[in-house]
């Protein structure tokens, strides 16, 4: 059978069962379909498209036919469902290639990265992904090189990961077998976050479907082991805010989640921008990469409180405003130090309620009262008008 028959034929199974059976039909036909997923999974000549629809169509009985009655079933659910995850992963890194030989360090390849992001917005915005990836999704030839015909897919795959990993994995997998969830997402997340990391216009499709992939992971709070290092390792990143518009909405359910489904993490944050207000980063940073970095800590703290609930940080409100006042004592003004204190001060007034920051006033108005001083201070000694 060739990989255009195949497809087509999966994609007609696909809305055949969408569309025309009912649960019980569904789970008298498990044992047919474990067999076409079980060897479809493990055939190499099944091509990426057939592997996407394939973990569209095991992802179609979970929902609707799971658990199965049987033991015997249920563990071959969950294992056809590991294989099939497995593949599809491996198919989401295929831009990736590692770096050194003593670690196994991984980043996108540069003849890899091409800008298919008008194609990921159109399917970021449809009901349902394009599981079979036939449409263009401009993976062709990038930087004079010649992309493999896996990497071409591998967009897709981080799209269709994005709509189908978490759901399938929590409704295959009981309350007593969680464990081999997270088990799965670590090796995922291994071959996403180096899309993650790449901030170039080339990677911005993959940051964008990785983005979706990683804010649909972070809701279930029983996956945090798997992701939560990483993603406050992200948040720590200089370069996080070069990220593509349409991605904030991602990140902001990622931020929300990380923070939200444990009290550990706001505080190793708190304890980064203290750390950093100490001077005590390292023996070797020059006063001006300490003030920078101090300034990038504020603004990830201003980005935290931003993806918050009302009065969601509450409790944190003395430590939050001596550490802002901490950042205002610096023997000299630093601009970046303070435009990003004014950042926090902006984000306190959204997400705390009027009672919750009353103390915080007389410091507001004191250092815009400092900042309009300035600004005279420089007109009058620029402009003949105002001397």
């Amino acid at each position: 059978m060739g990989p255009v028959l195949e497809v087509s034929l999966l994609e007609f199974l696909y809305c055949y069962l969408r569309k025309s059976t009912t649960a019980r039909q569904l789970v008298d036909s498990w044992p047919s379909l474990a067999v076409l997923l079980r060897e479809g999974s493990a055939a190499s000549t099944s091509s990426p498209p057939a592997h996407f629809l394939m973990l569209a169509l095991l992802n179609e009985f979970v929902q609707r036919a799971s658990p199965l009655p049987e033991k015997k079933d249920q563990r071959e659910l969950q294992d056809i469902t590991a294989k099939l995850v497995e593949v599809v992963g491996q198919v989401a890194g295929a831009c990736l290639e590692q770096t050194t030989w003593l670690r196994r360090n991984l980043s996108v390849k540069e003849e890899a990265q091409q800008d298919t992001l008008g194609y990921s917005n159109k399917n970021r915005d449809s009901k349902d992904t394009n599981v079979s990836g036939n449409g263009n999704n401009g993976n062709g030839s990038a930087s004079g090189g010649v992309i493999s015909t896996t990497a071409r897919h591998s967009v897709t795959a981080q799209l269709v990961l994005a709509e189908y990993l978490a759901p399938l994995l929590d409704v295959t997998y009981g309350s007593q077998e969680k464990e081999r969830v997270v088990t799965l997402l670590t090796v995922v997340m291994y071959n996403i976050v180096p899309y993650l990391k790449n901030h170039s216009a080339r990677n911005a499709s993959s940051f964008l479907a990785c983005s979706k992939l990683l804010a649909s992971i972070s809701g279930y709070q029983y996956t945090r082991r798997a992701w939560r290092k990483d993603a406050f390792d992200l948040l720590l990143d200089p370069a996080l805010f070069k990220m593509p518009p349409s991605a904030l909405m991602y990140w902001h359910t990622i931020i929300d989640n990380l923070m939200t489904h444990d009290t550990t993490t706001f505080r190793d944050l708190m304890a980064r921008v203290s750390m950093a207000q100490s001077g005590s980063l390292s023996l070797f940073s020059s006063r001006e990469q300490e003030y920078e970095q101090r300034a990038q800590l504020l603004k990830r703290l201003a980005f935290v409180i931003f993806c918050s609930e009302t009065d969601q940080y509450q409790k944190y409100m003395p430590e939050i405003q001596e550490r802002l006042a901490d950042s205002l004592r610096l023997p000299q003004v630093v601009p970046s130090v303070q435009a990003q204190v004014f950042l926090c001060f902006r984000v306190l007034l959204l997400r705390m309620s009027p009672s919750n920051i009353t103390s915080l006033w007389p410091t507001i108005i004191s250092e815009m009262v400092q900042v309009f001083l300035l600004i005279e201070r420089e007109f009058t000694a620029d402009s003949e008008e105002f001397r």
